[in-house]
């Protein structure tokens, strides 16, 4: 089985140096994440993985004002660049872009749009506006017209909403991972693909392709509940909710190595919309081989899972 992870993540020295301190995950790794080469090839290859497609780690570019955001966002795809370039045939990337200044991150897609960039990486949130806002739709219409897939990354929810809902009479490290992999980062992402679909930015741009995590960052359960109340009669919409979500989205296991959340998924999207990722460095590439290789599905759906899709979307 050839196997395509494209929900992989790197890091680089300057931006560890910068924005991260001891405490975070990225610096207790930093070998592992800032290397886009042989340290990362022996551990694809002991895994069995053919390719990654890496993107920047979050928090990424979002949160960033505008110079820093045009500033290290060129540094990274630079950094990522050049190290695919020795060891093209294992990795692609998602472009980094100053997404705080749409006429910016557009002039970074179309100066940056060649390999070995096959899509765009949003952590997220930018500042505290959603992709709904009116401002980044030049943006979304530029990235749909290069056929660029957004991997649309979790990012931590606001300040209040942390204090409001994931802080509590338990230790400041458990509210910490309740707001972040345990929960919170999930619901946001799931609470920005739902402001993305109900503020009409698929109906302006059919053909814009996000990927999101985590199958599905727990947005599957709520499918048919948004259909049932919010009909198209109340959205004005073009199109029931779950019907972008079945089209316009696409899922990747992420670390999420449960066969009952892949079902709910599944049964729902079909097995062309789901894609392999291992959430390396953070997730084990051998458990998530291991967990699609014992899915109960027929060979063909396994192939279209582990590299297909990402072949047919991303044009590899």
């Amino acid at each position: 089985m050839k196997f395509i992870g494209v929900e992989e993540h790197f890091s680089t020295p300057d931006y560890v140096a910068e924005f991260k301190t001891k405490n975070d995950d990225e610096a207790a790794i930093f070998d592992k994440i800032c290397d886009v080469g042989p340290l990362r090839v022996a551990q694809i290859d002991e895994a069995g993985v053919a390719m990654q497609i890496v993107s920047l780690s979050s928090p990424g570019i979002e949160q960033l004002g505008k110079n820093d955001a045009v500033r290290v966002s060129a540094k990274v795809n630079e950094y990522v660049a050049q190290a695919i370039e020795k060891n093209p045939e294992r990795f692609r990337a998602f472009m980094a872009i100053p997404t705080i200044s749409p006429q910016d991150a557009i002039g970074t897609l179309r100066e940056t749009k060649k390999t070995p960039f096959v899509g765009v990486c949003i952590n997220g949130r930018i500042g505290d506006k959603y992709l709904d806002n009116p401002e980044f739709l030049p943006m979304l219409k530029a990235i749909e017209a290069l056929d660029l897939p957004v991997y649309l990354h979790p990012c931590r929810p606001p300040k209040a909403v942390v204090d409001n809902y994931y802080a509590g009479p338990w230790p400041d490290a458990v509210a910490d991972k309740f707001s972040r992999g345990a929960l919170g980062w999930h619901i946001e992402t799931t609470v920005h693909v739902f402001r993305m679909i109900l503020g009409g930015v698929f109906d302006q741009c059919p053909d814009l392709k996000i990927v999101i995590g985590h199958l599905g960052e727990g947005a599957p359960f709520f499918f048919q509940r948004f259909r049932h109340v919010m009909p198209q009669e109340a959205t004005k919409l073009k199109h029931p909710v779950d019907e972008y979500l079945k089209k316009n989205i696409y899922y990747t296991i992420g670390g999420f190595n449960y066969n009952a959340v892949f079902n709910c998924l599944a049964e729902q999207v079909g097995v062309d919309h789901i894609l392999f990722s291992s959430d390396y460095p953070f997730g084990s590439l051998k458990a998530a081989v291991d967990f699609l290789n014992q899915l109960p599905l027929n060979e063909s759906d396994k192939h279209k899972i582990a590299h297909e899709n990402a072949e047919r979307l991303f044009h590899l």
